[in-house]
């Protein structure tokens, strides 16, 4: 969706660095997402790329922080709804050349 959406390099790159980055930092890569305050925790539940890296961590080391099915399930939505959305955007032909 940040390829279509993009008009040069640059857009792609604040895509990258505004939605990829903090999605990523907030979701307990480097840190227990249990030692957060309140509201930071609520968040990191809510964000799909902490069941990514949970479950890969649960892979790797056997120890999870939230359950793996609720990760699975919040991956499969994720990455259904995002698979439609890019299917019909470019379906639609949106911002691609004739």
């Amino acid at each position: 969706m940040g390829g279509l959406w993009a008009q040069k390099m640059d857009h792609q790159a604040a895509v990258t660095n505004f939605v990829i980055a903090p999605l990523t930092l907030l979701s307990g890569t480097f840190y227990a997402v249990s030692t957060l305050a309140e509201p930071f925790r609520t968040i990191a539940y809510i964000d799909p790329v902490f069941y990514i890296v949970d479950g890969f961590r649960h892979g790797i080391t056997g120890h999870s922080e939230a359950s793996l099915l609720v990760g699975i399930i919040v991956i499969l939505v994720a990455n259904s709804l995002l698979g439609i959305l890019c299917h019909r955007l470019l379906a639609s032909g949106w911002r691609l050349r004739q």
